[in-house]
């Protein structure tokens, strides 16, 4: 049964759904809307003349309304025309992964249409396929899009503790999977219902209320109390700089002032025995390269010394010389008598504002605008008197990445430190998108976590990705408190995180092989 008005409907449903997972996207947080979001698509691509190109176009308009701020940044601050900045921003930033969610478009068109007629069995196949079909789409839209998972769908449920209490055992993938499967249920029961099927309708209704007792128990299990113990007593310096104050010439020094004065007042009193002490600057908080700046230097190791606690901060690093020169995006950890002990470099660069040529790239005296990508997942290392304490760093985008979060953490880590930019952003809702997809990790995992800005959203995140403290976006300038330990040992999401992907791909082949065999039984010898 279609609905009335085939012309207007079609348009309608597709463009209600990337509205609808907006809305349910952090930080307006509505997750109900993800599930129908998917219903109505399921509708659209049963009456739509063109299916894949609406579910293209939906997924595009879908990625515009996330990510805003890279058109912004393009326009405002490279000041690209509009024409330009928009052939790039879709072209780059909205097209690719839209391509992907076309692919998962045509694998259910069919099952999609066959079904609308359906009784309840082919339904019930129908939902699991769906589900599995999008998860392995994500999963190869997350290893060939540059490792990005900033629009991976599961985030309609971040920070929803009735699926975080799950994330160590599904991961996203397994979220994805519950999304989409619960999306296809709620349709299910509708045309059951309007085609007056009781059974169908039954069985489904049963189904949604099964779903739906998963979801109370993972909020239960979310809801279990952390151990007592303190691992780190955190200090996250915000300073709220906005983006134009950032890389002028006299930027530098009166920055680096501000971020001196408030590491200074931090941590009033003398350091609790047993206790460790981090102080945390955000990406970039040094927009000079370290190497080249002896005052910030010598700043960061009176803090350390000072507050006798260890010191976190981005900054611009180069090797080499003349034209041979490499500039990375870096991380550094000084120790307690200020010496740096180590540094990360970030891998995974965003195309065109850290690895950008000619008319793109940002020239200042250190930094000429083409980061080239560190070479290995480091995890900085603590040595305190109750034993190392690894942290796993991801800068700015780097949190999305699914695949670097987790070899940080089988690499020894046990707390996740974002370190991001998030002047770029404004106002907007990204900073609070990127402390999601922390929360997620942190989760995922089962480690705490560490967000520090410089102007967005700043925070500490317990191991059941529960954030225990947040500032606002420019205040306030100093978020401190305790960062508690890990709160159980490896999860299966740890050991083994691609195993929902396996069992996606299992259920399609399952599904996929009976109609093979079918065709192949009825196939004409070859004569």
């Amino acid at each position: 049964m279609n609905l009335p008005g085939r012309r207007l409907a079609a348009p309608l449903l597709f463009l209600a759904f990337p509205v609808f997972l907006r809305l349910a996207y952090p930080p307006f947080s509505l997750g109900f809307f993800a599930p129908a979001a998917f219903g109505l698509l399921f509708q659209g691509l049963a009456v739509a003349r063109r299916p894949v190109a609406w579910a293209f176009s939906a997924h595009l308009l879908f990625v515009v309304l996330l990510c805003p701020w890279l058109f912004t940044a393009l326009t405002g601050h490279y000041h690209l025309s509009v024409p330009l900045a928009l052939v790039l921003f879709l072209g780059v930033a909205c097209a690719p992964p839209s391509v992907f969610f076309a692919a998962f478009a045509l694998a259910i068109k069919k099952r999609t249409r066959a079904v609308a007629g359906a009784a309840f069995p082919a339904g019930l196949s129908f939902a699991l396929f769906a589900a599995s079909a999008f998860v392995v789409t994500e999963w190869l839209r997350s290893l060939l899009s540059l490792e990005k998972g900033w629009g991976h769908l599961a985030t309609a449920f971040f920070g929803h503790p009735a699926f975080l209490g799950w994330a160590s055992l599904w991961g996203r993938a397994g979220l994805s999977f519950l999304l989409v499967f619960w999306g296809a249920l709620s349709w299910l029961m509708v045309r059951a219902a309007r085609e007056r099927r009781q059974a169908a309708g039954a069985f489904f209704l049963t189904l949604a209320l099964t779903v739906g007792a998963v979801g109370c128990l993972g909020a239960l299990r979310h809801g279990k109390t952390p151990p007592p113990a303190i691992l780190l007593e955190t200090a996250l310096v915000h300073p709220a700089i906005r983006q134009e104050d950032r890389w002028q010439a006299s930027s530098p020094a009166a920055n680096l002032a501000r971020y001196r004065a408030l590491s200074l007042s931090a941590f009033p009193g003398p350091v609790a025995p047993g206790r460790t002490r981090l102080v945390v600057w955000p990406e970039t908080a040094i927009t000079r390269a370290l190497v080249s700046f002896p005052e910030a230097r010598e700043a960061v190791a009176k803090i350390a010394r000072e507050k006798d606690a260890f010191v976190l901060l981005g900054s611009p690093h180069f090797m080499g010389s003349g034209e041979d020169r490499r500039f990375y995006n870096s991380v550094f950890l000084a120790g307690t008598d200020g010496e740096i002990l180590d540094r990360y470099d970030k891998i995974l660069l965003l195309p065109l504002a850290e690895a950008a040529t000619g008319p793109l790239s940002i020239q200042t005296e250190n930094y000429h605008g083409n980061y080239h990508p560190g070479e290995e997942d480091r995890v900085l290392v603590l040595p305190t008197a109750q034993g190392p304490l690894g942290l796993g760093v991801a800068v700015c985008f780097e949190v999305a990445s699914a695949p670097h979060l987790a070899k940080c953490v089988r690499a020894g880590a046990t707390v996740l430190a974002n370190l991001s930019n998030d002047a770029w952003f404004g106002r907007g809702s990204e900073s609070e998108q990127q402390l999601s997809l922390l929360a997620l990790a942190c989760a995922e995992h089962g480690v705490a976590g560490i967000r520090s800005t410089g102007y967005g959203v700043s925070a500490l995140v317990d191991p059941r990705g529960r954030v225990l403290a947040k500032t606002g976006i420019l205040e306030p300038p100093l978020l401190s408190g305790p960062l508690p330990g890990p709160a159980r040992p490896p999860t299966p999401e740890t050991r083994f995180p691609s195993w929902f992907v396996l069992l996606a791909g299992l259920i399609l082949a399952l599904s996929v092989l009976p109609r093979a065999q079918a065709k192949i039984d009825n196939k004409p010898s070859f004569t």
